[in-house]
């Protein structure tokens, strides 16, 4: 079952869009939709649930992310892997961390992204700009974790935290 998932985020996720303009919002915004409902009816086959059942139970039970927290994961890796030089220069380069030699100020300790302004449209399709409200918004040590390995776990573990959270804020909506 993660195989046509993956295979899904190949087509929609971030992390293949390689900053030549493939229009990123646009597909999530035509295929995200479609790509839920083919893995909230596979949580319901697996778990042979009936069909007013929560998405989010069955996510949570199978210890899956939904499809906007799997692009999330992919595309908080791929900057992972850029701030420690697991990926070719053309990456690298796409992404300017914060720095400052002459002051000690708090955004430069915490390994965060210098967020561009756009003027256009142009710019916000691309994979520097999506990237740096991920980025910024995980914890500082999740980003300062020593092993993708541990990178992985500790940041999957978060993004199930904020989806948990999003449950519970639901929950209270309709009380």
């Amino acid at each position: 079952m993660s195989l046509i998932f993956d295979l899904n985020l190949i087509i929609a996720c971030p992390e293949h869009n390689n900053n030549n303009n493939n229009n990123l919002r646009w597909v999530l915004e035509k295929h995200s939709e479609i790509i839920l409902r083919i893995q909230k009816r596979a949580a319901r086959i697996i778990l042979k649930k009936p069909l007013h059942t929560c998405s989010l139970d069955m996510f949570n039970e199978l210890n899956w992310l939904t499809f906007e927290n799997r692009c999330a994961y992919h595309m908080g890796l791929l900057i992972y892997k850029c701030k420690n030089r697991l990926l070719p220069n053309y990456m690298i380069n796409l992404i300017t961390f914060t720095s400052n030699e002459t002051y000690n100020l708090r955004s430069a300790s915490s390994n965060k992204i210098v967020h561009l302004k756009p003027r256009t449209n142009y710019l916000k399709d691309t994979f520097s700009y999506c990237s740096t409200g991920i980025w910024n918004s995980i914890p500082l040590h999740i980003k300062q974790c020593v092993s993708i390995y541990s990178f992985k776990k500790n940041f999957k573990r978060f993004l199930m935290g904020i989806q948990k959270q999003k449950k519970t804020m639901n929950a209270l909506k309709f009380d």
